[in-house]
């Protein structure tokens, strides 16, 4: 792979991972924001005061502000840690570094039963318990945030998407494809890859195999629970998407709170899928384009169209029907009407047409683009169901 747009000259090889549908919305599975990290000042005298206590404690699992902790002391520039039940770390610079902001880091266990519009709230009741420290007025700045999509699909299939990205001639990419490319493997299978050493990295990779690497029990069985699934046959599994952001990049998009993240992220999320990293075709005509592969778009237009307000929680929970059924009929027994009289004037007998006819002349419009109607109620109903985006 070369450096600038990088990809070889001819196509990709060939592969299993179908095309647009990859990570239609049937297939995703969540959603959501891994983990973030915020950052927070504090004075000499405030940190002065925090150490001492802490160090009290320290070596030691304690209850501070009704919440269980253990307090130790950790390497680093940020030597002194606060670790909570839910897995938050805050950590402290010494005395005589408060130019160091403390740094507070949300892990999976913190961010799966939250939406990213609860996350900040949260936040601060939880530091305000367990620090004792007024939060309410106090700065705290993201800088960094993995968000991530999981996608459900059969393991060949994920198999040859990170064979298609481990192969080079797909990829197009801003990163140093070369220095900053991992691919994972599990015996042949290719169960990954990971691109960027910076502010910004993409990791993909199989959800099921990287939890049993990590020899941690139940925690497939977990993740399961938060997709909302009892188990998954053993020939499908689940690819995670997931971007790492840090800081110099957060600035850049002008991302200094978890508002500003939903706010910006379709925009965001167009230019990483679109011009940071993609999967594309060979070069074709007259300029050379390299059209974007199905494959990637599906995953691409996920990214973007995606719910950040709401959609990232446990699992996706069904919210039940909220439409009022009687009221659609109305509307669209009023649509049908003018359908009627449109179609008497346009015939130019000014006949009145009876509701059947004009339901006849609605059937052969919709018949006309089947695929339209099958697409259109599929993300009606996954709108209806889920809270998601139609």
């Amino acid at each position: 792979m070369r450096r600038g747009d990088r990809g070889g000259d001819g196509g990709p090889p060939a592969s299993n991972t179908g095309g647009s549908n990859f990570a239609c919305p049937e297939k995703v599975l969540r959603l959501h924001v891994d983990g973030f990290e915020y950052t927070f000042k504090i004075g000499p005298a405030e940190l002065r005061e925090k150490l001492v206590e802490l160090y009290a404690y320290r070596g030691r699992e304690v209850e501070l502000g009704g919440v269980r902790c253990l307090v130790r002391r950790v390497g680093g520039l940020h030597p002194v840690e606060v670790r909570t039940e839910s897995g938050v770390r805050v950590l402290f610079p010494e005395e005589g570094y408060e130019s160091r902001r403390v740094r507070v880091s949300a892990g999976a266990d913190f961010c799966a039963v939250r939406s990213v519009g609860s996350m900040h709230t949260a936040m601060v009741e939880l530091l305000g318990s367990v620090l004792g420290l007024d939060m309410a007025e106090r700065e705290l700045r993201v800088s960094r945030m993995d968000p991530a999509l999981d996608v459900r699909g059969g393991v060949s299939e994920v198999a040859d998407l990170f064979t298609l990205v481990a192969d080079g001639q797909a990829v197009v990419t801003r990163g140093r494809a070369r220095q900053d490319f991992t691919s994972y493997k599990q015996g042949r299978r290719r169960t990954g890859f990971a691109i960027g050493t910076g502010d910004i990295r993409l990791r993909t990779y199989d959800k099921r195999v990287e939890c049993a690497k990590r020899g941690k029990h139940g925690k497939w069985e977990t993740w399961l629970e938060r997709w909302g699934l009892s188990a998954l046959p053993d020939d499908e599994t689940v690819a995670r998407f997931e971007w790492q952001w840090r800081r110099g990049f957060l600035k850049e998009f002008g991302i200094e709170t978890l508002d500003d993240f939903l706010a910006r992220a379709a925009d965001v999320f167009a230019y990483l899928n679109g011009s940071w990293f993609r999967l594309a075709g060979p070069p074709a005509g007259k300029f050379h384009k390299r059209e974007t592969l199905p494959v990637w778009s599906s995953v691409a237009a996920a990214f973007v169209s995606g719910d950040w307000s709401r959609g990232i929680g446990a699992k996706r929970v069904k919210i039940g029907s909220v439409v009022d059924v009687d009221a659609l009929l109305a509307q669209a027994a009023g649509c049908l009407r003018g359908v009627a009289a449109a179609v008497g004037l346009r015939d130019g007998n000014g006949e009145v047409l009876a509701p059947g006819r004009a339901l006849l002349v609605l059937r052969d419009h919709i018949e006309r683009l089947p695929e339209r109607w099958v697409e259109g109620v599929a993300r009606s109903m996954l709108a209806q169901q889920y809270g998601a985006a139609a």
